[in-house]
């Protein structure tokens, strides 16, 4: 059987015999392409700020002396005030004679642990900074609006006291 189609001059058949005008697009990926585009922007900006904020903690730490382990206790001078759960005063501890220095090697295991499970559970688990402790502190501070506490681990208060007073 012959076609009854006759050749239109300057187009070229198709297989089906259609024309590419009446195919359905594919509908454009936008929604996809803006989520890759944001994911990477976030990405971008978080190597950013680390760097910037890794920037801003090397130029603050850069003049801060080694600290001589042998002076420690020299350069703790602060009295200490003993209180009870009311905050009442019981006791003053003076630093002149009423404070006894040991090694740590001299100390029970027990009296380590109760200390470290008071000040910093984590104590032995991070290197001198606890982010999650940090984060969760400004969580809680966010969401209750009582003031920022409980974030400082036994190495910042150790280098607060000596640097800071």
């Amino acid at each position: 059987m012959e076609s009854t189609k006759k050749a239109v001059p300057g187009h070229k058949p198709t297989s089906s015999g259609k024309s590419n005008k009446n195919k359905p697009k594919k509908p454009k990926k936008t929604f996809t392409n803006i989520l890759k585009i944001a994911l990477i922007l976030l990405v971008v900006l978080g190597f950013l700020g680390a760097a910037g904020v890794y920037g801003y903690i090397m130029f603050a730490l850069k003049d801060v002396q080694p600290i001589d382990p042998d002076q420690i206790a020299a350069t703790l001078t602060e009295n200490s005030v003993i209180v009870d759960s009311e905050g009442r005063i019981l006791e003053h501890v003076q630093n002149e004679g009423l404070r006894t220095v040991i090694h740590y090697n001299d100390m029970s295991k027990d009296l380590i642990n109760a200390f470290v499970a008071v000040e910093d559970k984590t104590f032995f688990e991070h290197n001198g900074f606890n982010f999650i402790r940090l984060f969760g502190a400004v969580k809680d501070t966010l969401t209750t609006g009582k003031r920022l506490s409980g974030t400082s681990t036994i190495t910042q208060q150790l280098a607060r006291n000596i640097y800071l007073y």
